[in-house]
């Protein structure tokens, strides 16, 4: 089955949006939509929960899948996920990045940055100077982009 965590922490939207469809059974392609996965990982899903084969196409009874959903929805996985992802968004909202309108280009990068064909470096003493930096960067391969390339191609 595929990992969890591409789309555990969607579980109740997803829960909601199979109490919206009627249809008894569901396709490959509406559990890849609905789960946000590949082909691939959607017929695995899809074997792992009891879908069937109906001459070539893969199905998934909607109230069974629905059924193990909402057991899962309430397990501990799912909470772990929906704590750790609320962590991790509080943190990264307490981060501040200090923005400044640069004007540098890919010839003139801002300093503790270092770009060559296969190798960037960018020294740095916090997390928001390496943000900050990662941002300066941005600017300047936006600012620049046929620059830039040039920096990077090996002759």
């Amino acid at each position: 089955m595929p990992s969890h965590a591409q789309w555990l922490h969607r579980l109740p939207g997803i829960i909601q949006a199979l109490n919206g469809i009627t249809a008894p059974v569901l396709d490959r392609s509406s559990i890849e939509s609905l789960f946000a996965l590949r082909r691939r990982q959607a017929q695995k899903l899809m074997r792992t929960w009891g879908g069937f084969q109906s001459g070539r196409t893969s199905l998934i009874e909607r109230t069974a899948l629905l059924r193990k959903l909402k057991r899962l929805a309430n397990g501990a996985d799912v909470q772990a996920e929906v704590q750790r992802r609320r962590r991790l968004t509080d943190e990264l909202s307490a981060v501040r990045i200090r923005v400044v309108d640069v004007k540098a280009s890919a010839a003139e990068l801002p300093s503790g940055i270092q770009l060559e064909p296969g190798r960037l470096t960018i020294g740095f003493e916090s997390v928001e100077e390496l943000l900050e930096r990662l941002f300066l960067l941005s600017q300047a391969a936006a600012r620049d982009f046929d620059g830039f390339c040039a920096r990077l191609k090996t002759d």
